[in-house]
């Protein structure tokens, strides 16, 4: 089953709470213009990122050279903690830890034993609770995916138990990146999708539904909205 399949499959069914949580708390046109001065005046200490379509297209190898300064003045601000948050395959995760090596990529799964996180750091593979399952083998272990409130929990520990209130969710998707990291109360800041036409057609289909379901709760998208403005 594919990546986005599974992410549906787990959306339908409260479709319309997770709506009810689409609003981000901040709209920028581009991670270009996200600031350390801004995120110091807000009290953020850890970005989590989305990254397909939000650093780079779907499925890239690098931060979109138009992002790449943006994002590399964000790595060198003293004190500001970064971490990936992936809703991805197998393949896909592992090939994330090798394009982002000193930043941890963090995923969930639901196993026997609950839900536990694996995070990809420095080269190597390793699960929160100390455990050593198989994703690929075991039936019993399947990807618990973003909009789901428990992987933010998981990133604000990974991270070394960072306060919800003091970090941000970057993303460009409101089903997934934003309405689950509001009700994991963990602030949020949507952007647009980077090379849209580089998803597959059912993705950018979803993308072209949360857009017209947002604007029916809320009245606009991202399109229009001032640079920076709070939807708070």
């Amino acid at each position: 089953m594919s990546d986005w399949t599974t992410t549906v499959r787990q959306v339908l069914p409260r479709f319309f709470a997770v709506a009810r949580r689409m609003r981000p708390t901040f709209h920028l046109s581009s991670l270009a213009e996200l600031t350390p001065e801004f995120l110091s005046a807000q009290g953020v200490t850890l970005l989590i990122w989305d990254v397909d379509g939000t650093l780079m297209p779907w499925h890239g190898t690098a931060v979109a050279p138009e992002l790449r300064a943006g994002w590399e003045r964000l790595r060198a601000v003293q004190g500001l903690r970064h971490l990936i948050l992936s809703n991805c395959g197998e393949e896909r995760f592992v090939e994330l830890g090798r394009i982002f090596p000193d930043v941890p990529v963090v995923k969930g799964y639901a196993t026997p034993d609950g839900p536990v996180a694996r995070q990809a750091l420095h080269g190597s593979l390793s699960w929160s609770d100390g455990g050593c399952w198989d994703p690929a083998g075991d039936a019993e272990v399947s990807t618990i995916r973003k909009p789901e409130a428990v992987l933010l929990g998981f990133a604000l520990k990974l991270a070394g138990d960072v306060p919800a209130n003091s970090a941000l969710m970057v993303g460009d998707q409101y089903f997934t990146d934003i309405a689950g990291a509001n009700e994991a109360g963990v602030r949020t800041l949507k952007v647009r999708t980077v090379a849209r036409a580089s998803f597959p057609w059912p993705v950018a289909w979803m993308q072209r539904l949360e857009t017209l379901m947002y604007r029916v709760f809320y009245g606009r998208a991202l399109e229009g909205t001032e640079n920076g403005r709070s939807e708070g």
